[in-house]
């Protein structure tokens, strides 16, 4: 059976990961999923679910089953998908490539000042935890004004630098060694946003 092509968007927090997937979502017609969205819009909508995926920390044990199942799901009706959050580790790949196939991938990367500048300033939709930027009404409650996150702390962003550092930058290192071809680039700017969703577009198009 023929595996659905997934591009992979990489990196630390807050680096554009969303902002990217989305707007090569809007120039393709691929699907963006975000585990990390996915995981807060299931926190309202469903919390069982939510607390299946949640349990344990992912990779150490294995990332649940719900978790793949969920973003399996979430490319029904799509010719390809641009997949963000996951995967993030060695052990979580072996899971994604009994569906999913690889096409490329973005290594997303900022100066620190922008990635804490970034982490303080995130907001999302009060009612569906959709992210956007501040002042902005959510794009499914579109009266809605979204509002900071709940987890802006010191601690939330060290702790989501040391995962970058621990899992996923070697995971990157160990996707470039099998010859997938993943382009690390800046993303600090309206400049480098463009140039970036247009690399991503020309990897993702013959797929599509």
């Amino acid at each position: 059976m023929k595996k659905h092509p997934v591009l992979l968007v990489l990196g630390n927090t807050c680096v554009g990961k969303s902002s990217i997937g989305l707007a090569i979502q809007a120039q393709t017609g691929a699907n963006y999923v975000s585990l990390g969205d996915k995981k807060r819009e299931l926190k309202v909508t469903d919390y069982a679910r939510y607390l299946k995926m949640t349990q344990g920390n992912s990779c150490k044990p294995f990332i649940p089953e719900e978790v793949h199942r969920l973003m399996l799901e979430s490319t029904s009706n799509f010719p390809a998908s641009i997949f963000s959050g996951y995967p993030i580790c060695i052990e979580e790949y072996k899971a994604f490539v009994k569906n999913f196939e690889c096409v490329g991938g973005l290594h997303l990367v900022v100066d620190q000042d922008v990635l804490e500048q970034r982490f303080n300033s995130r907001v999302v939709c009060p009612i569906c935890h959709t992210p956007g930027e501040t002042g902005d009404y959510c794009t499914k409650h579109k009266n809605t004004l979204l509002i900071p996150r709940n987890d802006l702390t010191a601690q939330v962003l060290r702790e989501r630098q040391r995962l970058y550092r621990t899992r996923i930058a070697p995971f990157i290192t160990f996707l470039e060694s099998t010859g997938i071809t993943i382009i690390k680039t800046s993303n600090k700017n309206k400049v480098e946003h463009q140039h970036n969703v247009k690399t991503a577009v020309k990897l993702i198009n013959p797929h599509i």
